[in-house]
C-alpha cells in the first residue's frame, strides 16, 4: 500500500490557494484508500478503537494532507494540531 500511496500522492499539484475543490476531491480519495478519511468527519465514541489508534490514523491523515500543500498554504496550517 505504501507505493500506491506515495504514487497517488506525488500525482497531486500541491494546494497553492486555488483549485480548492478540485484539490479537496483528489485527496479525500486518497484518504479513504489509506483509509484515515474518517478523521476528517468524525471522533471517535468511547465503544470505537482505542485512542492510541485513531491518534496514529490522525497522524497519517496530516502526513498525506501536508505533503499535497505547497509551501505557501502549509505555512498557514503548520499550528494545526489535528487533520480536521
Amino acid at each position: 500500500m505504501a507505493a500506491s500511496f506515495q504514487q497517488s500522492v506525488g500525482n497531486i499539484k500541491p494546494f497553492d490557494g486555488t483549485g480548492y475543490i478540485f484539490w479537496k476531491h483528489t485527496i479525500m480519495l486518497i484518504l479513504e484508500q489509506s483509509p484515515v478519511a474518517e478523521i476528517l468527519v468524525k471522533r471517535p465514541t468511547k465503544e470505537e478503537k482505542a485512542l492510541k489508534e485513531y491518534k496514529m490514523s490522525d497522524i497519517k491523515a496530516k502526513n498525506i494532507i501536508t505533503q499535497c500543500l505547497a509551501e505557501n498554504v502549509l505555512e498557514s496550517i503548520m499550528d494545526k494540531t489535528t487533520a480536521k
